[in-house]
């Protein structure tokens, strides 16, 4: 028959009962209690974590001194094979990089007059003697990733960039980018092109950008239907005040 335990809990000091799984007396009412006294419930800081790491990483190391001893003399024989084969630069070089420098010549330049040293070193050795800032990233047509200023998108149509000094500028909205085709048509016309008209592909290919293969249409426009002039068959349509007749 299992015995019931009655006592008195060490952290909220409140009377409780459990019924006993061994001959040991029960200390805390609660698994919380039990943290709190032990201190495991206390929120973790930086430090503690950092100073659990270090503990863990030295106790890894005392267990395993055939391993560490194995991965220092390998670093150090990388170390020494590295300053065997690149040593430190002479006096007589720093002197030579520093002339070179005064003198325009790029790090890689100067690392090709003074091979076998590279361009890293050379510029490394600089950044500690001058204040050499990083150079600016080429933009727009000085890019060499630099494509015209036009791409595709996903259905097919141009895009371009337009340069900020051109007069549709307007078109191109905040990031300066429109459609090609209606670039086009807007040149031809000499005027931007109004958000209600819109300009289709007549052979139906929207990467045909040419000016014989556009129409300038109002609206959505749908297949095959084009406003234009009865008359004179030209795309210049646009709605004019009513004329009325007066009695004299």
């Amino acid at each position: 028959m299992r015995q019931l335990f009655i006592g008195r809990c060490e952290q909220c000091e409140q009377p409780f009962e459990k019924f006993r799984r061994g001959n040991q007396p029960y200390r805390f009412c609660s698994l919380r209690c039990s943290s709190i006294a032990t201190n495991r419930a206390r929120a973790k800081s930086p430090e503690d974590h950092a100073r659990r790491q270090a503990a863990a990483s030295r106790r890894w190391r005392e267990h395993h001194p055939e391993y560490v001893l194995e991965r220092r003399t390998r670093r150090i024989e990388r170390d020494r094979d590295k300053i065997r084969m690149r040593p430190p630069l002479s006096d007589e070089e720093k002197q030579t990089i520093e002339m070179f420098y005064g003198q325009g010549f790029s790090f890689k330049q100067i690392a090709v007059k003074l091979s076998p040293r590279t361009g890293n070193t050379i510029a490394n050795y600089l950044r500690t003697k001058f204040t050499i800032r990083p150079r600016p990233v080429p933009r727009g047509a000085k890019s060499h990733g630099w494509r015209g200023g036009r791409w595709k998108d996903q259905h097919g149509y141009w895009y371009i960039r337009i340069p900020s000094t051109d007069p549709l500028i307007e078109m191109g909205g905040k990031a300066g980018i429109a459609y090609e085709h209606r670039l086009v048509m807007a040149r031809s016309l000499g005027r931007p092109l109004l958000p209600t008209e819109s300009v289709h592909h007549v052979n139906g290919e929207r990467a045909d950008n040419r000016l014989e293969n556009l129409q300038l249409r109002q609206g959505k426009h749908g297949k095959h239907i084009v406003m234009a002039c009865l008359a004179c068959g030209s795309h210049r349509v646009g709605p004019v005040e009513i004329m009325t007749l007066t009695e004299d």
